[in-house]
Order: C-alpha cells, then sequence, then structure tokens
C-alpha cells in the first residue's frame, strides 16, 4: 500500500504580497471535527480544525499574521490578514474576543451597547484584530453581523453590540439612548469637542472610560473627567493606552456593567 504523503501548498498575502510555502500532513486533513474536545478562541500561530471541518493554519509575517482554512482536499478556502502591533496586543486580542464570546453566551447578560469614540489608527487596527480572530470562532452566524466601514466598525453578537467610530458617527445613531459604556479615546479628540457633543447620550448607570495617550498628550485629562464627575457621574475610569496594560485595562473596564 502507498503511504500518503503531506501536501505542500501555496499561500498567498494580499498585505504583503507574498507567496509562502505550507506543508500539511495528511493526518491533520483527517482529523475527525466531531470527536474533537471543545477549545478556546485559537490564539494566532497556532492550528485548528473548525466545526465547519476547515483546518486553520497561521503564518507569521512579522507585523501581522496570515490565518488559512483549509478542507480536507488541501485546498486553500479562506484567508484573512490580522495586523499585530506586538505580542502583547495581540494576547490583549485573544482575551477581548474570548470576553465578547463569553458575554454573548452567558444568560445573566443583557447584553448592551458598547462604544468606542475614537479616530486614532492604532485603535482602529486593534478592532480589525478583535473583528478577523471573533469571525473565525463564531457558531452560530445567525445571531452575529458586522459592518466595516472607513469611519466605523460595527459588531453585533446575539445582544452585544460594539461599535468603534468617530464621535460624530456615535451619535448620530445612539443619541438619546441608553449606552452600557462609552470609551473616549482623548489621544484622537480634544477635551472641549467631547464635552459639546456627549451631552446627546444617556449615560446613566453607563461606565466611562477616558482612553489617552500620554505618547501623544501631553498633559492628564482632566478637564473632560472634571466635567463628568460634575454632572454626578461616578462610574469613570482613567487609562493611558501607551503600553499594552492600558490598553487591557480598558478592555477590561468596559466590561464592566455587561454581566450583572
Amino acid at each position: 500500500m502507498t503511504e500518503l504523503q503531506d501536501l505542500r501548498l501555496q499561500a498567498y498575502c494580499p498585505k504583503c504580497k507574498r507567496t509562502s510555502w505550507i506543508e500539511v500532513s495528511m493526518d491533520e486533513l483527517d482529523l475527525d471535527v466531531n470527536n474533537r474536545s471543545e477549545s478556546r478562541v485559537p490564539i494566532p500561530l497556532t492550528r485548528e480544525v473548525s466545526d465547519s471541518g476547515l483546518f486553520k493554519r497561521s503564518l507569521s509575517h512579522g507585523d501581522h499574521i496570515l490565518l488559512l482554512e483549509i478542507d480536507k482536499n488541501g485546498t486553500v478556502r479562506k484567508e484573512h490578514v490580522v495586523s499585530l502591533v506586538s505580542s502583547v496586543v495581540e494576547n490583549i486580542v485573544t482575551q477581548t474576543v474570548e470576553r465578547i464570546i463569553q458575554t454573548a453566551k452567558t444568560p445573566e447578560s443583557d447584553g448592551g451597547t458598547m462604544l468606542y469614540a475614537s479616530y486614532s489608527t492604532p485603535f482602529r487596527n486593534f478592532f480589525k484584530s478583535v473583528l478577523s480572530i471573533l469571525m473565525l470562532n463564531i457558531e452560530d452566524e445567525s445571531s452575529f453581523h458586522t459592518q466595516i466601514e472607513h469611519s466605523h466598525i460595527e459588531i453585533f453578537y446575539n445582544r452585544l453590540s460594539i461599535i468603534e467610530g468617530g464621535l460624530e458617527k456615535l451619535r448620530e445613531h445612539y443619541k438619546g439612548k441608553r449606552v452600557t459604556s462609552l470609551t473616549i479615546d482623548l489621544g484622537s479628540l480634544e477635551e472641549s469637542y467631547v464635552i459639546g457633543v456627549i451631552k446627546d447620550f444617556s449615560l446613566q448607570d453607563s461606565t466611562i472610560t477616558i482612553a489617552y495617550n500620554s505618547r501623544n498628550l501631553g498633559r492628564t485629562p482632566t478637564i473632560l473627567l472634571n466635567y463628568l464627575i460634575g454632572k454626578g457621574y461616578s462610574n469613570i475610569s482613567l487609562f493611558d493606552y501607551a503600553t499594552g496594560q492600558g490598553l487591557s485595562n480598558i478592555i477590561e473596564a468596559s466590561f464592566e456593567n455587561i454581566i450583572r
């Protein structure tokens, strides 16, 4: 009997225009997805088998990774590119995806609307990475839909809504509506401008996070903080996301009131 040979496949990365060769063993392609144990969210640079029978492989290309889905015939069916700032941010992306899935599946969760007001490129890239990893882990696609445009990213999963975009765009859709959490990125927004816009949001019982990047902002954002305190808001957090830990704190704070 002839022994089956491992397959060598070509994978093209649309971001860096690079073609790579990958080897896939026949054992990997023959894995029985029905007998596998439930796994955690796949961290980039690992390999998994999805519920649809597609084998997942990822390739590191420096500042980004190429995520591939390969069928049992050895054909690359899907390609996704995820930009990475660092391994720290990569881990925060994975933790955020886990929190979203956990929240969407928890019966005690009332869901909610989480708004992230920012024009910052690093902030936008972070949520693009979250969306890319999340899309690979959604079991029930009927309860999930998303929209990504130049001005904003929208993620809807069960009763949970997560929107990142410019403050004017958020006000356009959520003026007067209850917001579960609002994160304001002062690394890309002026405090006086923010104060003039957020008056239209319903922030009672909301988690308010003031995010700023000390590398771009030379002072602590005290004007907005004092304004919010003067309005009687008490659930306010202030985090510097110049470091990965600060970004992790921002995400953790924004989920605070989702599961009660």
